[in-house]
């Protein structure tokens, strides 16, 4: 009897080959941009040819596949280990573009939109055109405008608003200097590098830090600006959160102003007590002219710590004497 020789699929031997390219690829690259060993245009490159080999992996495990199931033969071990391989490779993109359309990014996010605090720009090798470029292609993928979120007209503000209605400034009701302390504090927790600082003059005086965040993934490095300054009801603060890569990580700068609030009011709960802070709503917005004259039931009940500071030199203000028309009778 004429034996044949047994069927072996050369597409499943070349798809375990791209496959086995392809998470290496993409596994070292981002090791290495989160340790600071290669740049982020270098990164997004190995993800992106990781990708494509993945996506061929993929194209050639199902071929093979599909000629095993009418044909029998040998390889489909190769062909299965291709297709996974190549979703494997596939999963950075997949998840960028599930965050896109989750949880769009602004690359440029304030408390306050309209005044945000200003930003010192660092110079660094992360700001690259290739960046801007992936990362709106990225936002068409997933059905996001790039062009509104780079505008700095009414539009990129409306569009926070509507996308994270949640961030907006801060009232607290003690002296800036305190919060400015309570601010560098929440810094230090979060591992934030300082990298500018207002020095503090007054108690009451205004003041700014500017730090330095990495996101937890890629290691991807944002500039985190902070704005403390006197309010009627005691300080108020504004945060800005610019990123110096158009691309999405786990917490985006929307997660970075959260947690740095998160962390503030957990500061000021540890030395004060109680202590809560006040949103600033546009519709509930306080007039400083005439904040002598708003009750405290029109600014909402306010805890506030169970002592008064005491601090030296502080002079004791008597009451004045009311000098009524009784007292010059007779």
């Amino acid at each position: 009897m004429k034996l044949y020789p047994a069927y072996r699929s050369t597409a499943a031997k070349y798809s375990r080959l791209l496959g086995n390219l392809a998470i290496p690829v993409g596994l070292l690259a981002v090791v290495f941009q989160r340790f600071g060993m290669v740049e982020p245009t270098t990164m997004l490159l190995s993800v992106l040819i990781a990708a494509i080999l993945g996506w061929g992996a993929i194209c050639l495990g199902l071929m093979a596949l599909a000629g095993l199931w009418s044909r029998g033969g040998f390889g489909y071990a190769s062909a299965i280990w291709g297709v996974l391989a190549g979703v494997i490779a596939l999963a950075p993109v997949i998840a960028t573009l599930a965050l896109f359309r989750t949880s769009p990014p602004v690359p440029d996010l304030a408390t306050n939109p309209d005044d945000p605090p200003q930003i010192q720009m660092v110079t660094s090798n992360d700001v690259h055109p290739l960046n801007t470029v992936i990362g709106n292609w990225f936002s068409h993928m997933s059905g996001v405008a790039p062009a509104a979120l780079s505008k700095d007209d009414g539009t990129k503000a409306e569009l926070q608003r509507q996308l994270y209605p949640d961030i907006v400034p801060r009232r607290y009701r003690i002296p800036p200097a305190r919060l400015h302390a309570a601010v560098h504090e929440a810094a230090k927790e979060e591992g934030w590098a300082l990298t500018s600082e207002l020095p503090l003059d007054l108690l009451d005086a205004a003041t700014r830090l500017q730090l330095e965040s990495r996101s937890p993934v890629l290691g991807f490095t944002s500039d985190v600006a902070v704005r403390i300054r006197p309010d009627p009801v005691g300080a108020l603060m504004d945060i800005r959160s610019v990123s110096r890569v158009d691309l999405p990580d786990l917490v985006g700068n929307s997660g970075r102003i959260r947690n740095l609030l998160a962390r503030v009011d957990a500061v000021l709960l540890s030395t004060y007590g109680d202590l809560e802070q006040v949103a600033v709503l546009e519709e509930e917005e306080v007039d400083e002219e005439n904040a002598s004259e708003v009750s405290d039931d029109e600014l909402g009940t306010l805890p506030v710590p169970g002592f008064k500071p005491y601090f030296e030199g502080e002079d004791t203000i008597e009451p004045e004497q009311d000098f009524g028309p009784e007292t010059f009778a007779g």
